[in-house]
């Protein structure tokens, strides 16, 4: 079975994409969710997140307050990568848990940051997804209550969409006026080849 990578910034669509793929019989693992959900109930995670970054990111109910985990990590990268070292071994545990129980001729391990995390080694191939970044802003403000600033503050530690583009075996546009279906249909039936 081949691990395939799906990428994209945020507001790209990614999930979006996942999901159809999912529609097709496709099973996708979503790093981004899988991360959130281990940062609320992993154990491990939550004792090195306090170490790290201080017990008052947590309430008094031990619930992470992901707003002041967000200001001290999204402008500043070296916050950043202190926090990705916590989490995303974790998620790797996870990911090679999950694995175990798939079939099908290849997964898709969905995950906005796999090329600033050199997780590109670990995959056989990878799909970037792209948009304008004027309407990624516009969908992430359409369904968050990020600020342009902070929309942009994420992006700023992301990929640039060109080498994004360059850097995958695939890409899947996804822009107003780009029509998805086809895009992925023609797509999954290439993938199921390889």
């Amino acid at each position: 079975m081949k691990v395939l990578g799906l990428t994209g910034g945020i507001g790209s669509g990614k999930t979006t994409i996942g999901n159809i793929f999912k529609i097709l019989g496709v099973a996708v693992y979503n790093a981004d969710e899988r991360g959130k959900w281990l940062t609320e109930n992993n154990a491990t995670i939550q004792s090195k997140l306090k170490t790290t970054f201080g017990e008052n990111i947590f309430s008094t109910y031990n619930i992470l307050d992901k707003n002041k985990l967000a200001e001290i990590v999204f402008n500043n990268k070296t916050e950043l990568n202190k926090l990705n070292a916590i989490i995303h071994p974790e998620v790797r545990l996870d990911f090679e848990k999950w694995i175990k129980n798939q079939k099908g001729t290849y997964v898709l391990k969905e995950s906005a940051i796999i090329f600033e995390n050199g997780l590109e080694k670990e995959l056989d191939g990878i799909i970037g997804v792209i948009a304008d970044e004027g309407i990624r802003i516009k969908r992430i403000m359409s369904r968050s209550k990020l600020t342009e600033a902070e929309i942009r503050a994420r992006m700023n530690n992301q990929m640039n969409q060109k080498d994004l583009k360059d850097r995958c075996n695939w890409v899947i546009n996804n822009n107003v006026d780009d029509l998805l279906i086809p895009q992925i249909i023609e797509l999954n039936d290439k993938l199921k080849l390889i």
